[in-house]
């Protein structure tokens, strides 16, 4: 999304478990998956903006360091859930990439993290991709998609055998823009309108994955009721205004826990359906 609505993730790790349960380690799926495809090892490559990153969860890690990304990202507990070594997992996502950012070098204020794409090879098995929501709300939301398409064509093209997953963005306003006006300071029918915007965003991803042959992780509809306008003890994401995780739970090591306890909560039965 746009700066205003960057947040720090505590829910982001629900996209783990549903990321999870799709390449088939649980048995209760989300999304859609494509068929016929054995359960993948790595190597394993994510690519993202911010909501794939998790910036502002404990502990940075990577390189560049602009990029904010977490050493508890999703992929990073999608690749300790599937037992990954270290060498057969790669984490380029940065926080702020847009779609142009997978083909060509993006640059930040601490460094430059080189094209996202350029991590694939042919013997790349397992690609998640989470992406979109940073180019421009209304005006690209159409043009997002198209270029998500050549995305997910040159993905196939450098990494032919690899199982392909597009990473839907949760819930990160309620349907009806109450409960806003604090921390993001945004009147109920700003809060509505991103709202729905979002909605489109994710609408696209989804049919544009589809069309490419690729998986779709919904992590919208686990993520309902937990929105940055959410109350404190029920939110999964964390407005930007806010003091951020780590202020939130006290140390880093609190906050990790709780992120796990959400991802946790989040391969239920109750939630995976």
């Amino acid at each position: 999304m746009t700066n205003h609505l960057r947040t720090v993730l505590i829910g982001v790790f629900l996209a783990c478990a549903t990321l999870v349960a799709a390449v088939g380690i649980s048995r209760h799926t989300s999304g859609t998956d494509p068929a016929g495809v054995a359960t993948p090892r790595g190597p394993y490559v994510a690519l993202g903006d911010s909501y794939t990153a998790g910036p502002r969860i404990p502990d940075r890690t990577g390189a560049p360091a602009g990029c904010d990304r977490s050493d508890h990202d999703y992929p990073a507990l999608v690749a300790e859930r599937l037992g990954l070594r270290a060498a057969d997992f790669r984490d380029v996502s940065c926080s702020g990439a847009t779609v142009a950012d997978l083909t060509a070098p993006q640059s930040t204020d601490d460094g430059t993290n080189p094209a996202q794409l350029s991590a694939l090879s042919a013997g790349t098995r397992l690609v998640t991709l989470g992406i979109g929501g940073s180019d421009d709300v209304q005006r690209k939301i159409d043009t997002a998609g198209e270029r998500l398409s050549e995305a997910l064509a040159e993905v196939k093209r450098r990494a032919p055998k690899a199982r392909v997953y597009v990473v839907g963005y949760p819930a990160i306003l309620p349907a009806h823009g109450s409960g806003c006006a604090d921390d993001l300071t945004l009147a109920p029918g700003d809060a509505t309108y991103l709202h729905d915007k979002e909605q489109q965003l994710d609408a696209v991803l989804r049919q544009r994955a589809q069309d490419a042959g690729a998986g779709y992780v919904d992590t919208y509809k686990p993520s309902a009721g937990r929105d940055a306008c959410s109350g404190r003890d029920t939110r999964w994401i964390e407005p930007i205004s806010a003091a951020g995780c780590r202020n939130r739970v006290g140390a880093a090591q609190s906050c990790r826990m709780e992120n796990r306890r959400a991802a946790t909560a989040s391969t239920s039965p109750a939630t995976m359906r």
